[in-house]
C-alpha cells in the first residue's frame, strides 16, 4: 500500500498488484505479465519466493527492471539469481 502511494505521488502510474504468499505459484503472475511493466517493486522478504518470482518476471519481462528492499538485500536471493538478471536487478 505505501509503495503505491508513493509511486503515485512520483508521478508512476502503478499497473498491476500482486499479493505474494509463501509457495505461491510463480505462474499466478500473468496479470503483471500482461500489464508489460517497465519495471518491477518487490518488497516481500526472499523466503516468500523472491527468487522464483524474480526469475519468472525475468524471463517473461525481457527488458524490465527490478527494484527491491532489504527484505531481499542479502546473501540467499543474490547467490540465487544469475549474473545476467542480477545486472537488471536494483536493491534499496
Amino acid at each position: 500500500m505505501w509503495t503505491r502511494r508513493h509511486a503515485r505521488k512520483l508521478g508512476l502510474r502503478v499497473v498491476a498488484t500482486h499479493k505474494v504468499r509463501p509457495r505461491s505459484p510463480a505462474r499466478r503472475l500473468g496479470r503483471i505479465v500482461r500489464a508489460r511493466p517497465d519495471c518491477v517493486a518487490y518488497t516481500g522478504i526472499t523466503a516468500n519466493g523472491a527468487v522464483r518470482i524474480i526469475r519468472v518476471l525475468g524471463r517473461r519481462l525481457p527488458g524490465a527492471r527490478f527494484f527491491g528492499g532489504d527484505g531481499i538485500a542479502e546473501a540467499g536471493f543474490t547467490q540465487r539469481i544469475s549474473r545476467r538478471l542480477a545486472r537488471r536487478v536494483t536493491l534499496m
